[in-house]
């Protein structure tokens, strides 16, 4: 029997207490939010920040976050998972990114979900929680990659956009392209879609 397309959706997250948004808010820096690795118990962040300074990491310690520098500024961050977080982990959904917005107090995971029933599951535990949300789908075609899309997939992975610990932020990927950052995401976001499906799925 031929495996069903996963669904892809945005889930957006109002309020969700992450520990490091709210350590991060208070002090006021500012910063670039790079990979977020999702845990039922802690929650690592990648962040670059635009005006760091040394007295940055002892307020994070205080706060019982867990640091380890990549650079100077940049930052791996750990803290212990958010209502939201924590209920994405459990769940059957496949984290593709998430994208915090300090100033607004958000956050949106964009999530791999096998079935419409995995997406009720979700929205039931994220009620049962508390979370405030709101869910968006998306239609992606099965298409094969697009030259350009094979392109800046290639050129990301070369320049370690997806190692562990990445070289490269979107910001200075998008330079080096010479686009604009939120076409790169859109971009990368797609094509990656496409090799997961491919791989997991066998959909292609």
């Amino acid at each position: 029997m031929k495996a069903k397309t996963p669904l892809a959706i945005s889930l957006r997250v109002q309020e969700p207490g992450c520990p490091v948004m709210l350590s991060l808010r208070k002090e006021n820096y500012e910063f670039e939010t790079t990979d977020i690795r999702v845990g039922e118990k802690y929650t690592e962040h990648l962040l670059n920040f635009r005006n760091y300074d040394r007295s940055l990491e002892s307020k994070l310690r205080e706060d019982s976050i867990l640091i380890s520098k990549v650079k100077k500024d940049k930052m791996w961050l750990e803290c212990s998972s958010c209502s939201a977080c924590k209920v994405v982990a459990e769940s059957q959904a496949f984290v593709m990114g998430a994208k915090p917005k300090p100033s607004k107090n958000i956050v949106t995971y964009n999530l791999l979900m096998p079935n419409q029933t995995s997406i009720k599951t979700l929205e039931k535990s994220l009620k049962e929680a508390g979370v405030t949300y709101s869910i968006q789908d998306h239609d992606y075609s099965s298409e094969d990659l697009t030259p350009r899309q094979r392109e800046i997939l290639t050129v990301a992975f070369r320049k370690g956009y997806f190692d562990i610990q990445r070289k490269i932020t979107l910001t200075e990927l998008a330079r080096e392209l010479e686009i604009n950052p939120s076409t790169l995401q859109e971009i990368l976001r797609r094509g990656v879609k496409k090799v997961v499906l491919d791989y997991i799925y066998g959909e292609l």
